[in-house]
């Protein structure tokens, strides 16, 4: 047997070079049937076929640029005329597994061949050692199997094959959990959404409106939530909802009550005061909007023990609504099963809705966490995204419960916010003051498709003239992608055909010049956005992303899209996401691989040598040769 001490402790730390994908994961789910490769994306000549889309409708239009514009007029769109045919969805179920233990409505399966980024724990040699050591162990535990004496729980075997058997499905226990948090409307939950790869899972919203009401947990699915979605929602205890609603009422009459708000003598003081009564009395309309009886003035009340009656009363109302949640008035907590996104979409609704029908108040206030587990290459290896109600929100129960998450569950915070306004944004330096100063925080720029070309094709920076001359090469080729049509019009059958060829040529260059004025457009404003926020918080890294850019054209399965994609940002920060959990992940694979396993092999080891249980010649030196085919498995892991 290779002695492990004569092996150095590190060696396997960098192993190789080749980068790995997600579907190479050592404890990733099967990786599905592969896909065509698409030819390589170009926006200068026109592929020889087009790939399938997921749209519904027979055909569609190329996908328009809103760069390009009348050199007479900047700001006025075209629309190109150039059409592709399309697949129906029917058809794009041939590219995708059928087995819900892959991934569950998350569109194309592209995902899985999106490389990993370049820490050692993700490199290709690591993991597939780490897949050929479980298999061996696995073999291992079956040949152990064999044994009559396994049978017995009080025989050694028995206890070894057991410890070999739990090391053959050895997952990374290591979680690290990151916290989205930004105000309504900016994409928060949208952002998810394109991290998990899925379209509408997580509640979004393009009006303002808070989405996020409940503190939510992405995790992926483990041994006892194996979906494919399962929703699990925590409800506060009794002692936990009184507390709740003393801590409302207290705010509510610190203002709304003359002798207590007469106490206050800053300025600041009275404001906070004023502020949180806001947050107070919007938490009651929430919880008790079926009850006529709430009142300002009802809440108001000045006479000795108000306070306490007050508290009683709203208790009562709050008990009378509670028995209609899910599992009743004294369940602490809610369990249910989803076939599909739009399934648990539905549940989430009805957990988080403002009200649910029928004048039945809303539950959510009196939930404090919400967790969803499903099936996602970025959760595969312990990283939890968490959606986080905004500090700015009005409501106090969302914004305790936010506080209290940064505190104590999260290992990273991301700062979600509009770009037009992320350098102007107060609630952006407002979240940086509340994080722990050993947080590491990140901000998130969303929106970047959403720039105006006019403004910025103003003055005369070298910028601005740059936009001019893209637009001036655009204009150029659509003039000659309408003469040619017209030519085409009145030329003859033979002539046409021609034409129709030279008409292809052009929509591609004006095709690939849009996108380059677009590309040129979002990534000049996104390095300028960055570089000034980078300034205001020298700690901070910045990504700027599209969900709208990503979501378009990621399940588009159009393969002369992709430059979209990756000008939507999500994959690279995607990628960031894998190395919050990379250090964590190392260290158990480390322990697995250096401590665990080798001493393990070395007790069974002693065992078919020593024989603490009977066992006949042939079965042990069987055994052996089996634990040495295992141990040069992880031998190969080491060189």
């Amino acid at each position: 047997m290779l002695s492990h001490q004569a092996q150095s402790s590190n060696s396997w730390l960098s192993p190789g070079s080749s980068p790995a994908t997600y579907a190479q994961q050592h404890n990733a789910s099967p990786s599905q049937s592969p896909r065509p490769a698409p030819a390589p994306s170009s926006y200068g000549g026109r592929q020889a076929e087009r790939t399938s889309s997921i749209f519904t409708d027979s055909t569609r239009e190329i996908p328009r640029i809103p760069g390009a514009f009348p050199e007479s007029s900047i700001g006025e769109e075209t629309r190109p005329s150039g059409r592709l045919t399309a697949e129906s969805e029917e058809d794009l179920d041939s590219h995708q597994c059928s087995d819900i233990e892959e991934m569950p409505d998350t569109g194309t399966s592209d995902l899985r061949e999106e490389e990993l980024p370049l820490a050692p724990v993700y490199k290709s040699r690591l993991q597939d050692g780490l897949k050929d050591v479980k298999r061996e162990l696995g073999i291992l535990a079956d040949m152990m199997a064999i044994s009559q004496l396994c049978e017995k729980d009080t025989s050694d075997l028995y206890a070894l094959n057991r410890d070999i058997k739990k090391m053959s499905t050895f997952k990374y226990p290591d979680t690290r959990t990151v916290g989205f948090i930004g105000d309504s409307g900016v994409g928060k939950s949208s952002l998810i959404n394109s991290l998990l790869d899925m379209r509408s899972l997580s509640r979004s919203s393009s009006g303002g409106t808070a989405c996020t009401c409940v503190v939510t947990e992405f995790r992926h699915v483990d041994e006892d939530h194996t979906g494919p979605f399962t929703i699990e929602a925590q409800f506060m205890t009794s002692e936990e909802m009184k507390e709740l609603l003393n801590e409302l009422l207290t705010m509510f009459r610190q203002f709304h009550v003359n002798r207590f708000f007469r106490e206050l003598k800053s300025q600041e003081d009275q404001q906070k005061c004023r502020s949180e009564a806001v947050r107070a009395w919007e938490t009651f309309e929430s919880l008790f909007n079926n009850q006529p009886a709430l009142t300002m003035e009802y809440l108001s009340k000045d006479y000795d023990e108000a306070h306490s009656a007050i508290l009683a009363q709203l208790e009562r109302w709050a008990s009378a609504g509670l028995a209609l949640r899910p599992g009743g008035l004294d369940a602490l907590r809610y369990s249910a099963i989803a076939g599909d996104i739009e399934g648990c979409r539905d549940i989430l609704d009805m957990l988080t809705a403002s009200n649910i029908g029928n004048d039945k108040p809303a539950i959510w206030p009196f939930i404090k966490l919400i967790r969803v587990y499903l099936k996602s290459p970025i959760l595969k290896n312990g990283l939890i995204l968490a959606d986080l109600p905004g500090f700015s929100d009005l409501n106090f129960a969302r914004v305790r419960a936010t506080e209290r998450y940064l505190s104590h569950s999260c290992d990273e915070v991301f700062v979600v916010a509009d770009i037009a306004r992320a350098c102007t944004n107060a609630s952006v330096p407002d979240i940086l003051r509340r994080c722990k100063p050993n947080q590491p925080k990140r901000i998130i720029c969303t929106k970047s498709e959403d720039i105006s070309f006019e403004e910025s094709a103003r003055g005369d920076s070298s910028h601005a003239l740059r936009i001019k001359e893209m637009n001036k090469e655009i204009q150029a080729v659509r003039k000659k992608v309408e003469l040619t049509e017209s030519k085409a019009r009145k030329a003859s059958s033979a002539r046409r055909s021609e034409l129709a060829v030279q008409l292809l040529t052009l929509r591609d260059k004006e095709t690939e010049l849009n996108f380059n004025l677009t590309k040129f457009l979002i990534t000049q404003r996104n390095s300028l956005i960055s570089q000034s926020l980078i300034k205001r918080h020298p700690d901070v890294k910045v990504f700027c992303v599209s969900n709208t850019l990503y979501s378009k054209y990621r399940f588009s399965g159009n393969s002369d899209e992709e430059a979209y994609v990756d000008l939507a940002g999500i994959r690279e920060l995607r990628q960031y996401c894998h190395l919050v959990p990379a250090e964590a992940l190392m260290h158990s694979a480390f322990v697995f691989l250096n401590i665990q396993v080798p001493t393990q092999l070395a007790s069974l080891r002693q065992w078919t040598l020593s024989g603490t249980d009977s066992v006949t010649g042939g079965n042990a030196a069987r055994l052996r040769e089996v634990l040495g085919n295992a141990q040069n498995g992880l031998n190969q892991v080491y060189s």
